[in-house]
């Protein structure tokens, strides 16, 4: 049998390239490591935009799932929430790699799930820090986004009860890790809130297909400057 030996350059050049497929391996796994999170759902489905969702239940130990009463013209990730009635906090804790530049989007919708047409007032947190103060809806969607860098391997989100009576909920949420390029380096002593997204002169909802990226533009009709 008549046996080839590799050129010394050839072994160093098949070296160099595994090396390469190890690097962009990993980097591809740390950038897909995006979740969608249908709250109060157990099943796996992919949407009409193609995202894949998943249930909560390895994201929360606690909390009622519910499935709300007005489900007309909704997606289907807000057709079902889970709803915290005896904790006056409760956080989702979600893998991320630490030092990375994350957007969480928070998604929440009432539909009278409770039959009393009386939306909730709750606080919203991530990672430690007070995010805003959530006010929900019967029939509409209230969303929220923030892109920041982690400051440790998990994405705590936390909704925390502010006044008696008025159970936290929440009903979806989405952590994307953008392309860099999207928002270029900021301090990572601070986070960007959205304040609105708008698409002028269309009347649908747009998706940017992006390098490891998914954004949803809601349509909305400015009626005041940001």
């Amino acid at each position: 049998m008549h046996v080839h030996r590799l050129h010394p350059s050839l072994k160093i050049a098949m070296a160099a390239y595994l090396l390469l497929l190890i690097i962009a391996a990993s980097a591809f796994s740390t950038l897909t490591a995006d979740v969608s999170i249908d709250c109060g759902a157990s099943e796996i489905y992919t949407d009409d935009y193609s995202i894949d969702w998943v249930g909560d239940d390895n994201y929360i130990q606690h909390g009622e799932s519910v499935v709300v009463q007005s489900r007309k013209s909704v997606a289907q990730a807000m057709t079902t929430l889970r709803v915290f009635t005896e904790r006056k906090k409760n956080c989702y804790s979600i893998d991320a790699d630490k030092g990375s530049q994350v957007l969480v989007r928070a998604s929440f919708f009432n539909g009278n799930y409770d039959r009393k047409s009386s939306p909730s007032s709750f606080d919203l947190q991530f990672d430690g820090n007070q995010w805003t103060t959530v006010g929900t809806s019967s029939n509409e969607v209230v969303s929220y986004e923030v892109i920041y860098v982690t400051k440790s391997d998990t994405i705590s989100l936390c909704v925390a009860q502010t006044s008696p009576n008025m159970f936290p909920l929440i009903s979806a949420i989405e952590v994307r890790v953008p392309d860099m390029k999207m928002y270029g380096h900021f301090d990572s002593k601070y986070a960007l809130m959205l304040r609105r997204s708008v698409a002028y002169g269309t009347e649908d909802i747009i998706r940017y297909v992006l390098p490891f990226s998914d954004v949803i533009v809601p349509l909305d009709k400015v009626t005041d400057w940001l």
